[in-house]
């Protein structure tokens, strides 16, 4: 632990931070003309029947359901960039969407030559994808508030299988009322280029906000990213208005706070890391009540709009890529 870290307070020790950035565009699904598209699609049903099993009628309801698609808006001249992205699958081919889970789970145990496998689940969404090279990718996804789900298809690799915050993401069940006043994903919307002063909750010792959250059949979710002082971060540093830029490029993950800079006691902020707050027992009042809430939380007495010389710096959130 820093000195810094010990006079503010943290109680936690440091760890090592990495640049997040890729290059631009890699977060962004391909902008492909009816040309690259019907290319690709024509190269998708020639391989397709390379692929065994269950997943080989998926993909040719994917691409089927895609060249049905494109077909239409050639003819129309529809913008088939703005227009064309993922085909769901017929619903009818699956059947069950758990099949297709428990395919995804025995191919992840034992993988197969030539099909890449990614699943995660982050208690709100449960997501498993499948990438053949030249045939595409297949997504089946399952929101668990509402039980709906589909399985969707791409002829290309997603950006499911880059590197994300959320892999691996804890989630942790934690009483409603130790994380709800630490909502200020308004208050950050809101500081533009500069610092917006936030409050805090404590979990296991270490410090976190919480930038959003959701209620539904009395089950309340939030998304809570871990704080380290600025002293102890080495990776990039964005401001909100810099790090939407970096997802609007496609050079961050659309939600990937790392790096965002806040004020916490006064002291400069990063949040570092993030998990999976839920209570599936939560007191009769919800997440409207938030905002509410946090006016009475000690730790929220400074400004919106309080910033510090650094904040002033034309470059004081420009991404530090390496």
């Amino acid at each position: 632990m820093t000195a810094l870290a010990a006079q503010l307070g943290f109680d936690f020790t440091s760890n090592d931070s990495h640049s997040f950035a890729l290059e631009f565009g890699a977060w962004h699904d391909p902008d492909w003309s009816a040309q690259q598209w019907t290319r690709a699609l024509e190269v998708a049903a020639r391989r397709v029947a390379s692929v065994d099993g269950q997943f080989s009628r998926l993909y040719q309801s994917g691409i089927d359901a895609a060249k049905d698609e494109l077909a239409e808006l050639i003819e129309e001249g529809g913008d088939v960039p703005m227009r064309m992205g993922r085909r769901k699958v017929d619903a009818e081919v699956y059947g069950d969407l758990d099949a297709f889970f428990k395919t995804c789970e025995q191919l992840g145990k034992s993988p197969v030559a030539g099909i890449e496998m990614k699943s995660r689940d982050d208690g709100q969404m449960k997501e498993c994808a499948v990438f053949v090279e030249g045939v595409g990718t297949l997504i089946g996804r399952h929101w668990a508030i509402t039980g709906n789900g589909h399985i969707a298809y791409s002829p290309w690799k997603d950006s499911i299988f880059l590197a994300s915050y959320r892999d691996g993401m804890p989630v942790v069940r934690v009483p409603y009322a130790t994380w709800k006043a630490a909502y200020c994903a308004d208050k950050i919307a809101m500081s533009g280029a500069g610092v917006a002063s936030v409050p805090t909750f404590k979990l296991g010792g270490r410090e976190y906000v919480q930038t959003g959250g959701s209620g539904y059949r009395g089950i309340e979710h939030g998304r809570a990213w871990r704080i380290c002082p600025i002293a102890d971060w080495n990776g990039e540093t964005y401001s909100y208005r810099s790090i939407c830029k970096a997802w609007d490029d496609g050079i961050r993950e659309r939600g990937d706070d790392r790096g965002l800079v806040v004020k916490v006691r006064g002291q400069l902020c990063v949040l570092e890391s993030a998990i999976e707050v839920f209570d599936d027992r939560p007191p009769a009042d919800s997440i409207a009540r938030m905002l509410a809430d946090r006016a009475d939380n000690e730790q929220d007495d400074e400004a919106d709009d309080e910033t510090d010389d650094y904040a002033d710096r034309d470059d004081a959130f420009e991404p530090l890529c390496a």
